[in-house]
């Protein structure tokens, strides 16, 4: 039960990253602010952080629950860079874009500078 908020978002993230191209409009003003790379970002830190957020009051220590953190982290990029695979040789109209993956990384990565105070205070 605890982990039905990430399981949820997690499907909604496999949808938007699985869409045709085609359902994305061509050119925008938006194009401009990068706000692809801002969505990834979002979408991957909210992920992470719904995936740790069952172990913040658990019963371990804080070096462990860092060590989640991080595993977490890392099995959100690794996912992020799968659907990139997947984008390219499976979904129409999209394409595989190294800086997405950047963006995806930035995501995971920012609830585990975030952290400290979930690991040692809580």
């Amino acid at each position: 039960m605890k982990f039905i908020p990430a399981v949820c978002w997690f499907i909604i993230t496999l949808v938007l990253l699985t869409l045709p191209g085609s359902v994305f409009p061509k050119q925008s003003w938006l194009d401009n602010l990068q706000l692809d790379k801002m969505v990834h970002v979002g979408l991957f830190s909210v992920l992470v952080f719904l995936f740790f957020f069952p172990f913040i009051k658990g019963n371990i220590t804080g070096k462990k629950k860092k060590q989640i953190l991080i595993w977490i982290a890392i099995a959100g990029l690794a996912y992020g860079i799968v659907m990139e695979f997947i984008q390219k040789y499976w979904i129409p109209n999209r394409s595989f874009d190294v800086f997405d993956i950047l963006a995806d990384g930035v995501g995971c990565f920012i609830p585990v500078f975030f952290s400290k105070r979930w690991l040692y205070q809580l």
